[in-house]
Formats: structure tokens, C-alpha cells, sequence
């Protein structure tokens, strides 16, 4: 992934909007997975996954009032909300990165049309249905100011639900082949056991891509490791943390 030129945006973006910027970094992380199940080409891939880590991008300039409000938004508020796609692509057009611009503009279209723009079906870019998808899932598993986290297997089940409707179904009826996307990974403690030996082998593969920890994919994976390890600690009585993991496979 080459974000170079956006590298000033995505660090102002750390700085002054951290949660936006590790929920950024966990969308772009599940998007990269979902581009390998697909078994989307490199420079698709990369313009996804890049796109991802841009996607709120546009909320930078909203008032955190309104991004933190733990009741319903009104009327107004929702505009506002309403604005930050298209208000994202005009800020990474404008360095230069117009391939990211649509998909950042339209990933929160709906397969049915009854997202943002009304955009339905294969209108909207593959790389932000992607993105929808993967900005869905971490929305769904994460903390809200007005609601709590679901399980991941209700979040995932909440997916499966929604194929045809919110998303695109030939997707879905790819990526659930994968033990990932099984809602079922997520109940049964040996076969979680086996989903975390695969998070852990991708944890090394993306820190020795990226020559080290601190690339928001290898935070964002170190992030749903933990997650993982924490839901296995339900079944098993197991508690810890993936820093200790994180230090012993990588030498870091």
C-alpha cells in the first residue's frame, strides 16, 4: 500500500482524531483481507486498501460534538454527517490521488440503492463495496458513544443477513467459504484456537512487510488479535494480551 502523498492527512488525522484514525486503520485492515479472499489483483488491492485507511478522512472538519453524540443525531446533525464521504474524496483528489477519490465517495452506497447517493449494484466501485463492507463489520464489533459493541458472531450473522440489500451478494457468498466469515469460528473455542494461529501468522507477515509495528495494519491487526484472545478467554479461562505475542515472534 503507497500512501505517500497522503501522508500528511493521515497524520493529522492520528493526531487530532485518534479513534477516527485506529478505526480507519481497522477498516483498511479488513479490507485487505476481504481483497485476498476475492482474490483481487495487486493495484486494485492496494488502491482499496489505501482507500480504506481514507475512507472517514472527511470527518477531520466535524465537530466532535456531532461525531460523539451518544443519542440519536437530529435532523441537521445527520446532514452534516451525511457530508464527510464526498468531502474526503475532494481532500485526497486534491493531493493528488483521484483513483482513491470514489471509492472514498461512495462507500456508503448500498447494493439495493438506498445508500448516500442512490448509486445500486456494480454503480458503486468494487473498492468501496469492499470498503463498506469491512467499515460495517468494525462498526458493528466497536464501541459507540450511543450503543455497545455485538458479538462478532451476531455481527457477522447481521452481514449474512443483509446480502442483496446492503451488500453486494457474490461477495459474500465468497468470503463465507472462508472460516473467517463464519459466525460459527467465533462460538466454538477450538475452532477459534485455529482462526487465532492464522491472525497471529498474519501479524508476522504484516510487520515483517512493513519492517516493523508501527504501520496502522500491523496496529489494527495487533488490535483484533487481541480481540480474539480476549473472546477465547470466555471459553477458556485464558487472559492476555498480544504485546507479549507480538515481542516473542517478531523480536520486537
Amino acid at each position: 500500500m503507497s500512501v505517500e502523498s497522503l501522508g500528511t492527512l493521515i497524520k493529522t488525522m492520528e493526531r487530532s482524531r485518534t479513534k477516527l484514525f485506529y478505526h480507519c486503520s481497522a477498516v483498511a485492515n479488513l479490507a485487505d483481507r476481504i481483497c485476498i479472499l476475492l482474490k483481487i489483483e495487486n493495484s486494485l488491492r492496494q488502491r482499496t486498501v489505501a482507500s480504506a485507511l481514507m475512507h472517514d478522512v472527511g470527518k477531520i472538519d466535524i465537530s466532535p460534538a456531532i461525531l460523539d453524540k451518544p443519542g440519536k443525531l437530529n435532523a441537521e446533525e445527520w446532514s452534516v454527517i451525511k457530508t464527510h464521504p464526498l468531502n474526503g474524496a475532494s481532500m485526497v483528489k486534491e493531493r493528488g490521488e483521484s483513483k482513491l477519490s470514489e471509492n472514498i465517495r461512495y462507500h456508503h452506497e448500498r447494493w439495493d440503492g438506498k445508500g448516500y447517493e442512490g448509486l445500486s449494484g456494480n454503480q458503486i466501485p468494487l473498492g468501496a463495496q469492499i470498503i463498506a463492507l469491512a467499515d460495517s463489520l468494525d462498526a458493528m464489533v466497536s464501541r459507540r458513544p450511543y450503543r455497545t459493541p455485538l458479538r462478532l458472531d451476531a455481527a457477522l450473522h447481521e452481514i449474512h443477513r443483509n446480502r442483496g440489500t446492503q451488500f453486494n451478494p457474490e461477495i459474500i457468498n465468497v468470503l463465507v467459504e472462508s472460516a473467517f466469515w463464519q459466525p460459527e469460528t467465533y462460538l466454538h473455542p477450538t475452532k477459534l484456537e485455529r482462526q487465532i494461529e492464522e491472525e497471529k501468522s498474519r501479524l508476522v507477515q504484516l510487520v515483517q512487510l512493513y519492517a516493523g509495528t508501527h504501520h496502522p495494519l500491523v496496529y489494527a491487526q495487533s488490535q483484533w488479535l487481541d480481540h480474539l484472545l480476549n473472546l477465547l478467554g470466555y471459553y477458556s479461562g485464558f487472559s492476555g494480551t498480544n504485546k507479549s505475542l507480538l515481542r516473542n515472534t517478531t523480536g520486537f
